[in-house]
């Protein structure tokens, strides 16, 4: 009897995640790190799709065996990535001046709203012209409505924390937007993010834990969900509101049956991508990172679209002039796509890499630093995107978050007190009432700081 590598190579990768996802779920806060976030995202969404195809006689020959091996490396960089560093972000943590975290929130919320806004007036019109694929002025409106996600974050930690009228109001107005994004156009991104940040939230603020009972709940109604967001997306976008009664209508169970039998385009996508270059050697050695960048934040509109293009590599893969395959409209290509365009099988040290920044972050929250609180509440989507869309998603959304969270933060940072020469030797004492509690740990880890 011969032996069947692809079916051996998938039951590994469903043990490797079962292993990591049972590890994360049973140790101490292992729900709150980010492996536990990823191995769900590889049991709920990649492993279902692999299934699919691992008797798929008419892809590229072995092209799915080093998919499925670099997936399986993939997990474990996400895993060990992580749990090998104990490291904090920064060894000080630095204090913030309630009004000017207020007013930060104010501001970006304010911004956030105002493009988000935009962004609908147009998304029609722009939908029309250009398909899934915008681009023009809408791209600028898109960019900035981004930090309603940031005015969020903030909105919910100054309200925790000071009781403030007016952050409850900015939440409140966050969440309209936010909900507008989850339940009437169906946004994975949005409800990944609405559900993190709130996950999060209660555990960084108000010390709260949630049952792993309703964690396990709560990922298997997320797999089935996820998987039929196509089908959900469809019927809210052409119906004209809100109506709770098109969750009746959604085949979940059919719509997962059909991925695990037929495989799903994503991973499709990234076996042909790896199957291309292997036949080319066609590696990138990382550049699609400076693509993405120079896509992201340089202004085609004000320089020039010729101009913007020549900072950027030609390393596009020739899959169709190679084995004449078109991906699916609006499929993505998932991050072992392109780890694989880059170093080949050894493009997992990616994925470890964004587990070692997610690891720096955590440590760093645990001790009552909020910035990497919020930076860690920010980065959790984009690192799982590494996951679905692509490693380099995760990086280009960190210089965002560094930037605009940054700005907010440097400005509301409180000024550290000059050391007084008067007090001569004793200038680095600690007396009995200089001794108080950080604004920013939780109530079971509080940390004496000057």
């Amino acid at each position: 009897m011969e032996f069947d590598t692809s079916n051996f190579l998938t039951a590994l990768t469903a043990v490797v995640c079962l292993v990591v996802f049972a590890w994360s779920l049973l140790s101490k806060e292992g729900i709150y790190r980010f492996p536990f976030y990823a191995s769900c995202v590889y049991l709920g969404w990649v492993l279902p799709q692999m299934v699919g195809l691992t008797d798929d006689r008419t892809l590229p020959p072995g092209a799915f065996d080093k998919t499925a091996i670099l997936t399986i490396l993939c997990i474990l960089a996400c895993f060990f990535g992580f749990e090998l560093n104990k490291t904090p972000l920064r060894k000080n943590v630095r204090e913030y001046s309630k009004s000017k975290l207020i007013l930060s929130c104010a501001v970006v919320s304010l911004v956030g709203v105002v493009f988000y806004s935009l962004v609908m007036s147009m998304a029609k019109e722009a939908t029309q012209d250009f398909g899934g694929a915008w681009t023009g002025v809408i791209t600028v409106y898109v960019f900035f409505a981004k930090l309603l996600w940031v005015g969020l974050v903030l909105a919910i930690y100054t309200f925790v924390k000071y009781k403030n009228k007016i952050s409850l109001f900015i939440l409140a107005v966050d969440m309209i937007f936010i909900l507008n994004q989850v339940l009437l156009q169906g946004r994975r991104a949005a409800m990944s993010y609405a559900v993190v940040i709130l996950f999060l939230g209660l555990w960084f603020w108000m010390g709260k834990k949630i049952n792993r009972i309703i964690v396990v709940c709560a990922f298997v109604l997320g797999t089935f969900l996820v998987n039929s967001i196509g089908q959900y997306r469809d019927i809210t976008m052409n119906s004209s509101g809100m109506d709770l009664s098109v969750f009746s209508s959604i085949e979940f169970m059919g719509n997962l049956k059909w991925i695990v039998e037929n495989g799903g385009f994503e991973f499709r996508n990234a076996v042909y991508d790896v199957a291309t270059v292997d036949a080319t050697e066609n590696y990138n050695y990382g550049l699609s990172l400076w693509n993405q960048i120079i896509f992201s934040f340089v202004p085609g509109q004000f320089i020039g679209y010729e101009a913007k293009e020549s900072f950027m590599f030609d390393i596009d893969l020739p899959v169709y002039a190679t084995y004449y395959y078109t991906p699916h409209p609006g499929s993505t290509h998932t991050g072992m796509s392109d780890a694989y365009a880059s170093f080949g099988v050894f493009g997992f040290v990616k994925f470890f890499l964004i587990a070692y920044i997610m690891s720096r972050l955590f440590h760093g929250a645990k001790r009552g630093d909020l910035m990497a609180q919020l930076y860690y509440m920010l980065l959790m989507t984009p690192a799982l995107h590494a996951i679905t869309h692509g490693t380099d998603w995760f990086f280009k959304e960190a210089i965002f978050v560094w930037i605009f969270l940054g700005m907010s933060l440097f400005y509301a940072r409180k000024r550290r007190q000059p050391r007084s020469a008067s007090f001569g030797k004793y200038a680095n004492k600690v007396w009995p009432e200089q001794i108080v509690f950080s604004d920013h740990v939780r109530p079971s880890d509080r940390l004496l700081t000057k």
